[in-house]
């Protein structure tokens, strides 16, 4: 071959390479720019993917986006009271409202048409056959009997020494409602009631027919109860609503106006999602300002778990501080058994129990421990620092800061397997719900918390 054929030849050859190489070249910067791209997404969009992957697991957090105690959001999902408290009828229903999830306000709402219905008597029934605390009618009223029946509480017992048993019967009742009955389930009605403003409104609108509850929504708690329950004419409606700003007033502390969802009054099922949201948020915005490291038992920092959980237990709780181990938070639950305070199971814990994980070294997981801030609607509401570190999940959900963390889980089994180690071994609960309970309330309304 000549060698000119030749250098023709070589000449084609580094061509086509050079074509070749060029592409190769492009196609890789092409990699590189579409793996950026993807970098990007995933960086953007990693909370909603984790958070995503949560929820498909029943496991739902909460952050600053979330509705806090004023903005009224409308939770009304509290678990029912198994008994009675207050001195008197009105107060006992009160409270059982307040503990089912209701706001001061959706409370006097209820309570002012109450009042007018029934006077508190549950075993009342007027001249065409009306019956019981709200006086149902007809179909409505023969299932409230049923239920009293079921109870066994016959018409041979419709007396004084029964009353408490009658309206938790006939409460319970009112809350299973739904359609046909009641244009919507009373769930629904509850929450609307939730996220009224006022206990008052224009009396003027219709209450009286089938739809009027959606006149209504926004028209204060008396007038909603009035067209989505009772639905009876707006005759004397104006003396119900000042029964419940009467209620209001005896009961809620307040004039009958404000914002929905009330942070200062606490159940026995322990905090609401709301409240739980207001407190950590609280937490976030004052733990660099106005807590001291006394108030959070000395701990290694004010992002750490165990400074957490020992503020709720002893600034809030009135417990004596736990101390022990290189952060505390391998001990504070069998620290506080030791102190008197009820040594429970994943399966019986209660409202502000307190939780311990120890350390287990390489492969086991580090200390940690969160706190149950309440238990609502069949969901147990966590509070805890420190959870993106323990658990890669954690640490693109949503919060209040860095490793402030609000969150809902079906059981603490369920957690754990989901979300692996740090859940938790040892369970420690207050040995006086009610005077813990008491102790969070003092707390939320001495710091204005969600006001």
């Amino acid at each position: 071959m000549s060698d000119y054929r030749k250098r023709i030849i070589s000449w084609y050859d580094r061509a086509i390479f050079m074509r070749i190489s060029l592409r190769r070249r492009i196609h890789s910067l092409l990699l590189v720019l579409a793996a950026g791209v993807l970098v990007f997404a995933n960086t953007s969009t990693a909370q909603a993917l984790d958070t995503q992957f949560h929820s498909s697991n029943d496991i739902l957090f909460y952050g600053e986006e979330g509705g806090l105690c004023g903005d009224s959001s409308g939770t009304s999902g509290g678990s029912a009271p198994t008994s009675l408290r207050g001195d008197s009828v009105p107060e006992k229903i009160w409270n059982y409202l307040i503990d089912r999830g209701m706001t001061p306000i959706a409370a006097a709402g209820i309570m002012g048409n109450m009042e007018a219905e029934s006077a508190f008597n549950p075993w009342v029934t007027n001249g065409i056959g009306a019956f019981g605390l709200v006086q149902w009618l007809g179909g409505r009223a023969n299932g409230v009997k049923a239920k009293l029946s079921e109870a066994g509480i016959t018409p041979a017992d419709y007396n004084d020494a029964n009353i408490d048993k009658g309206i938790m019967v006939e409460l319970e009742y009112l809350w299973s409602e739904g359609p046909p009955n009641i244009p919507l389930p009373f769930s629904d009605i509850a929450a609307q009631l939730n996220r009224e403003k006022e206990v008052g409104g224009d009396t003027s609108i219709d209450g009286s027919q089938w739809d009027s509850y959606k006149a209504n929504e926004g028209n204060g708690s008396v007038l909603y109860f009035h067209a989505a329950i009772e639905r009876s004419s707006n005759e004397g409606i104006e003396t119900r609503i000042q029964s419940g700003k009467t209620f209001m007033e005896q009961f809620g502390g307040a004039g009958g106006s404000g914002s929905g969802g009330d942070c200062g009054s606490i159940g026995e099922g322990g905090m609401t999602i709301e409240q739980a949201e207001a407190l950590m948020k609280w937490w976030v915005a004052n733990r660099d300002v106005t807590v001291t490291k006394a108030d959070y038992c000395n701990g290694i920092d004010k992002y750490q778990c165990f400074s957490f959980s020992s503020f709720v237990h002893h600034y809030i709780l009135g417990a004596q501080c736990v101390n022990g181990g290189a952060y505390g938070a391998d001990v504070i639950a069998t620290g506080l058994i030791s102190q008197g305070w009820k040594k429970v199971t994943e399966d019986t814990i209660q409202p502000f129990t307190v939780t311990q994980h120890p350390n287990e070294g390489d492969g086991g997981g580090n200390p940690h421990t969160f706190v149950v801030l309440g238990i609502q609607g069949g969901k147990i509401i966590v509070g805890e620092n420190d959870g993106g570190n323990y658990n890669d999940n954690f640490t693109n959900t949503p919060g209040f800061g860095p490793n402030a963390k609000v969150y809902t889980v079906d059981s603490i089994a369920h957690y754990r397997e989901i979300t692996g180690p740090y859940v938790g071994d040892v369970f420690a609960a207050p040995p006086d719900p009610a005077a813990a309970t008491q102790a969070m309330t003092k707390f939320m309304q001495e710091k204005g918390i969600g006001g």
